[in-house]
């Protein structure tokens, strides 16, 4: 499939790349940070270098100073090669061939390729820079923590490698549209934003679980498959175009970044994540970002200082609990937000938008169909109530246990029908809470359904080995209840 050889470096071209893919050279700097085709200005990414001036270091302490905002630049990204001494992975050599071009971007580009070696397509990420070795080394940390990460809403992360010189990252290929794409079309209807960001806070989940967050979320990283399913790209890759964070470097596109991921970039944890679902949303239900300027010091004030405008007055087929989810994912103070992608998840439970009459059940009647007891354990005090509000109206006497040490007395004592059990807990896990259950007499006929946000077979595995009935996926859907009841509980008449 060769179309002759590059006269710089000799090497073969590609048919289906115009120019020598070895030799390119990024854009002059005002170009590089537009993506080919140009994007929209609040998609433009940036990297960005604060000031040490203690007045820009906290996102709440007040109305921005201009001398901060005026210390806020642009710092062109090191295009330097990886050396030949670099400790980055191997060279794969001529395993992978270049197929087609599926896009380019701040921060490289994206080929599909066929990888020789396992005969099959995948993508390529063919990075703009060779980074440092620290930033190297603690990606390459966030990738083995990644690859841990099996999960249907997540593109996985093959490898990261030296290809001819400049670090790559593959992947598996999905088949589809970026959410960016399909967001040019205009806003999408309530019911394909809640889909979409039901799968994606589940995704973000499974990652936040890991100690994976994102960094940099937003429609170009979300591929719409042919199923109509979205699946999260990049993760960690943000990560590499940042050095250590007492340089104060931050990579990310301004329109979708949390205010302390901007000024205190030292302090930012995965709640980022939730901040930039909520522009996300905000984007899909309005067709906008909520907060827009001209140039970019008068959108980082806008993003410190202003309130968004409630998503509701731009477009009013909006349901009001994903209107109200949305304004609190775009909190200026993270303890203001979700406090995790499952809580925006189950708060999304009563967004379903109207579609004409509805017709509401009565409820049941514990006395004339009851069940008997349901014991739910987990150490989180909110995810209880919710699972409780959720059960109660199915007809079961709910008992609930905030660890599992407590979990597995009142099991004993209690003889409950079914055991929701958590898997990760503090002190004793649910694992080791399973094993207990099943080594009594008093327990060990009891269906125990492990709930885990893990999607991991091994995991699976083990747990179904100690004794699991089932598992109970987190986020947890609301309409899963019913036929797990039905499953492992039916009515008594």
């Amino acid at each position: 499939m060769s179309a002759g050889s590059c006269e710089t470096c000799g090497r073969p071209l590609s048919p289906a790349v115009d120019g020598c893919v070895h030799c390119w050279e990024p854009p002059e700097e005002e170009e590089f940070f537009e993506p080919t085709p140009p994007a929209a200005p609040e998609e433009a990414q940036h990297t960005l270098m604060l000031s040490e001036d203690p007045a820009s270091g906290s996102f709440s302490a007040g109305p921005v100073s201009t001398p901060a905002l005026d210390s806020l630049t642009m710092v062109p990204p090191d295009l330097t090669p990886s050396s030949p001494g670099s400790t980055i992975i191997r060279d794969p050599g001529d395993r992978y061939e270049i197929l087609r071009e599926l896009g380019r971007g701040g921060q490289g580009v994206v080929y599909q390729v066929q990888d020789l070696e396992l005969d099959e397509v995948i993508a390529m990420k063919v990075l703009d820079l060779a980074g440092d070795q620290s930033a190297i080394e603690r990606f390459r940390h966030e990738l083995k923590v990644a690859r841990r990460m099996k999960h249907p809403n997540v593109v996985p992360l093959y490898d990261l490698l030296n290809w001819q010189g400049r670090l790559a990252v593959t992947m598996e290929y999905i088949a589809g549209d970026t959410l960016e794409a399909r967001l040019k079309e205009g806003p999408l209807p309530p019911a394909t934003i809640l889909h979409y960001l039901r799968e994606i806070c589940s995704a973000l989940q499974a990652a936040h679980d890991l100690g994976v967050t994102h960094r940099d979320l937003k429609p170009a990283n979300v591929i719409i498959d042919e199923d109509d399913q979205p699946h999260v790209v990049d993760f960690g890759v943000a990560l590499l175009r940042s050095s250590d964070s007492a340089s104060n470097k931050v990579i990310g596109t301004p329109s979708y970044m949390a205010p302390e991921l901007i000024f205190s970039p030292q302090y930012a944890d995965h709640r980022v994540d939730i901040y930039a679902l909520g522009i996300l949303a905000y984007k899909m239900g309005t067709g906008r970002v909520p907060f827009e300027a001209p140039d970019l010091n008068d959108l980082i004030a806008r993003i410190k200082t202003e309130a968004p405008v409630d998503p509701r007055k731009l477009e009013p087929k909006i349901p009001p609990a994903l209107g109200e989810a949305i304004l609190r994912c775009l909190a200026k103070a993270p303890d203001d937000r979700f406090r995790s992608a499952w809580r925006m998840y189950e708060s999304l439970s009563d967004s379903r938008p109207a579609t004409g009459p509805v017709k509401v059940d009565a409820p049941t009647d514990p006395t004339k169909a009851p069940r008997g007891k349901v014991l739910f354990v987990d150490d989180d005090e909110d995810l209880r109530r919710l699972v409780a509000v959720m059960l109660g109206k199915f007809g079961v006497k709910i008992i609930q246990a905030g660890d599992a040490a407590e979990g597995v007395d009142l099991a004993m004592r209690e003889q409950p029908g079914l055991i929701l059990l958590d898997h990760h807990m503090p002190d004793l896990d649910g694992g080791d809470a399973l094993e207990l259950l099943r080594g009594s007499e008093m327990t060990q006929d009891i269906p125990v359904v492990m709930v885990t946000a893990s999607t991991d077979d091994g995991l699976r595995e083990e747990l179904k080995g100690k004794g699991a009935a089932c598992f109970l996926r987190k986020p947890i859907e609301p309409d899963v209840f019913e036929l797990l009841l039905d499953r492992y509980l039916p009515r008594r008449t």
